[in-house]
């Protein structure tokens, strides 16, 4: 099967080199990486970038965190893992009691590993298309990480939420949330807003087609942001002094928020600039490269997801500070610019990149984007 997603890891560079360029050839997209870190930032809190296949070889913690953190999410817990098994690793009968599916043994032939991925890939499409119905509680999964996590799976169907008396139900489509009411009432983007308050609900999740007006445009990301923005607002309001007598001016959004607001600027104006001289699968696949060379220096580039057609989103309301996301942002552009500049001459000098964001000059100038990506403000008269 080509096309699915396959996370790779062994602690031998060489291995992880000559598998995963197998991999590639076979039409795969692959992760690969030499710890299981680098595979574990896109997992962390439920994250959407979800792999289809995983080949693990075992180093001294016998697989232990990605598998656990595979299993411990319903969302991913029948992801099928395969174990890169070998002389000298971790303790193989370990890892295949916290739940691997199957091993390949040393050393690891191309084609004996390319037909146990297809072989696994197919076993999962199946059981994903014989499964209706997701059950589990807010408590040991997040609203916000599942609903980054069927964003990332474009899952469509509907979900439904019980906390004691309360009762909701939100529609998705494709992985984005198309509308939702709550029992009290409240519709759409504000309905869904509230529920981000609703620690300790289940949830049942029937997977199938829906058929409702689309009343909710905001995505997935756009919402989880709004959520973060009222709760911080909600915050300020419950401290401000009863005997205030002016209102106070707006507050200024926090910098980790605003700097994922402005790089997702940043990029999107980018891409969609891209777009116009690179096919939407040529732009996906060169955003990807991209931000695989780069994730192990810049780990913050695990906030982001990569949609099919080179669009950009957060996986969520960032855990980063703003400055490691300030840097990763730039470096990730830079080395894509440098590639499509050499695809096609003159058209993709980072001065015109200057020129296209001009609108939040101010906000990428103050908050380093500009430094990192050495520009100047007068990189925006002359591009």
């Amino acid at each position: 099967m080509a096309g699915e997603l396959v996370f790779l890891t062994h602690p031998d560079p060489a291995v992880t080199a000559r598998l995963g360029s197998a991999l590639d050839a076979a039409g795969y997209k692959v992760l690969a990486a030499t710890s299981q870190e680098g595979l574990l930032t896109h997992l962390r809190g439920g994250r959407a970038l979800l792999p289809d296949v995983v080949l693990l070889g075992l180093g001294a913690d016998g697989g232990a965190p990605l598998l656990r953190r595979l299993r411990d999410n319903p969302l991913t817990r029948d992801i099928p893992v395969l174990l890169l098994a070998g002389v000298g690793a971790g303790d193989p009968a370990r890892a295949l009691h916290l739940g691997l599916t199957r091993k390949v043994e040393a050393p690891w032939p191309a084609d004996a590993v390319l037909a146990a991925v297809a072989e696994a890939a197919q076993r999962a499409a199946e059981t994903r298309r014989g499964a209706s119905v997701l059950a589990g509680s807010l408590a040991l999964l997040a609203l916000p990480d599942l609903l980054q996590t069927l964003e990332g799976s474009r899952r469509t169907g509907v979900l439904l939420l019980r906390d004691g008396e309360r009762r909701a139900v939100v529609w998705i489509s494709a992985g984005q949330v198309i509308d939702a009411e709550t029992h009290e009432g409240l519709r759409g983007e504000d309905a869904v807003v509230d529920l981000f308050g609703w620690r300790d609900a289940s949830f049942e999740m029937s997977f199938g087609a829906v058929d409702v007006p689309r009343r909710i445009e905001t995505s997935t990301t756009g919402l989880l942001l709004e959520a973060a923005r009222r709760q911080d607002e909600a915050e300020r309001d419950g401290r401000r002094p009863t005997f205030a007598a002016l209102e106070d001016p707006p507050p200024a959004p926090p910098l980790a928020l605003l700097a994922a607001h402005r790089a997702l600027t940043l990029l999107n104006v980018a891409t969609a600039y891209a777009a116009n001289h690179a096919s939407p699968s040529l732009l996906e696949a060169a955003l990807v490269e991209a931000r695989t060379a780069l994730l192990a220096e810049h780990p913050a580039l695990g906030e982001f997801i990569v949609a099919p057609g080179g669009q950009v989103a957060l996986g969520g309301a960032t855990r980063e500070v703003h400055e490691p996301l300030v840097a990763a942002t730039a470096a990730w552009l830079k080395r894509l610019f440098a590639r499509l500049e050499r695809a096609f001459p003159g058209r993709f000098a980072l001065s015109r990149l200057a020129l296209l964001s001009e609108a939040v000059h101010g906000d990428l100038e103050s908050l380093g984007f500009y430094k990192e990506l050495g520009l100047h403000p007068a990189s925006t008269e002359h591009a």
